[in-house]
Parts: C-alpha cells; structure tokens; sequence
C-alpha cells in the first residue's frame, strides 16, 4: 500500500483538527484507510500526518485535488507544506 507523508504547519492547531475530522469521509472516498498525526513537542501547531492508501493512483488524484487545497484554507495551514509520497520496499 501507497503512503503519504505530509509536513505542514497551521497557525491554530484546534481549527485544524476541526476541519481534519470533518474531511474523514472525504479521505475515505478517496482510497485513505488510515491517518496518523503527529504534532511537533515544541510547537503543538507543527504537524506531520503519515496516511496510508489503497492504491498510489488515488493517493495522487487525492493530494491534487481542490477539495484538499480548500480543506487546507478552512484548517488555517501555512504556505510551504511538504508531500511525499511513499511505498514499501517490498512492495515495489
């Protein structure tokens, strides 16, 4: 299974966390099965969220989507977030 790995920051961590929970169903229809979050232990509005995937065409079409980028301004993200998108190597 696909994986993908985003760093990114948000200038208020509970309107992020509000608005991740209300993209669950989002994520669900777009292939994601799971999501881990992390926060940064200096700063608790630094996040990294690892989301596993069902396939790597669907993480794509869902990391490039609009409904992202518009989830993205309703969390208050900062410019500059990192995606990456990974896989197992013994899946290759």
């Amino acid at each position: 299974m696909p994986y993908v790995l985003v760093q990114q920051a948000t200038d208020n961590y509970h309107q992020w966390k509000q608005t991740f929970d209300s993209a669950a169903e989002m994520r669900a229809e777009a292939g994601c099965v799971s999501a881990l979050v992390l926060q940064g232990s200096a700063d608790p509005n630094e996040l990294v969220i690892l989301f596993e995937f069902e396939d790597l065409d669907r993480a794509r079409r869902y990391i490039q989507s609009p409904q992202l980028e518009q989830a993205w301004e309703r969390a208050a993200v900062r410019p500059g977030t990192q995606i990456r998108l990974l896989t197992r190597p013994d899946s290759a």
